[in-house]
């Protein structure tokens, strides 16, 4: 994945071949391999990105420093954006695969896409966007989401209202008091009420008042 470049310097003929290189901008043989610290900008899954690629390594003309952009050039870059984006790389997706026992057939049915969209991820050529990222995470870290979209286990009415709650998850909940289903504090409030009201009639009874007892009307 290719940065915008006031000047695009394609890749040379016979670039396999040791350095220096004849620059294509100055025509002198100064091209060698540099290290530096690119601001790079990358347009990706409809949003431009801005990130800094520590030791970029590229071919640089020592003589006008004109930069030239390689196949090798690129790979560094689509590592870099998908470590800024905290992407799937494509040898996690290949991991994946092989750690659920799947092969790559049965996962683009299972994800509903293409095998050539699968077959770009993992040769580099596409990056993924963050939406399937996402539904490659989910799918290969939940053993309960591959056999809800796979095969003749796939649920159809999945998505459409929230997942039920199992009966073992609610036996585990418990009130938040043990004396009320409602969660309501007043049995312990009464009860500190009527205790106060016993010491209360203990006292007046010791003094053989007759308050309290006395009926009105």
């Amino acid at each position: 994945m290719r940065p915008k470049q006031s000047r695009t310097a394609k890749r040379p003929r016979g670039a396999e071949r040791p350095f220096p290189w004849l620059c294509r901008h100055c025509g002198k043989r100064e091209v060698a391999l540099a290290k530096t610290n690119y601001a790079a900008e990358v347009r990706h899954d409809g949003r431009l990105h801005a990130f800094t690629i520590a030791d970029l390594e590229l071919p640089v003309c020592q003589a006008c420093g004109e930069r030239v952009f390689t196949e090798d050039v690129d790979a560094q870059f689509n590592d870099a954006l998908r470590a800024h984006l905290n992407l799937l790389t494509p040898a996690q997706i290949r991991d994946a695969i092989t750690r659920v026992g799947m092969s790559q057939k049965d996962l683009t049915k299972c994800l509903g896409i293409a095998e050539a969209t699968l077959s770009r991820w993992l040769g580099e050529v596409q990056i993924q966007s963050r939406s399937m990222d996402n539904l490659l995470r989910i799918f290969f870290g939940f053993p309960e989401v591959r056999k809800s979209l796979c095969g003749s286990s796939q649920v159809p009415h999945l998505g459409l209202s929230d997942i039920a709650q199992t009966s073992s998850s609610r036996q585990r909940r418990k009130p938040r008091h043990s004396g009320s289903t409602t969660g309501s504090t007043w049995p312990v409030d009464w009860n500190g009420k009527r205790s106060a009201c016993r010491q209360v009639h203990k006292i007046v009874d010791s003094t053989g008042s007759a308050w309290g007892t006395r009926k009105v009307g």
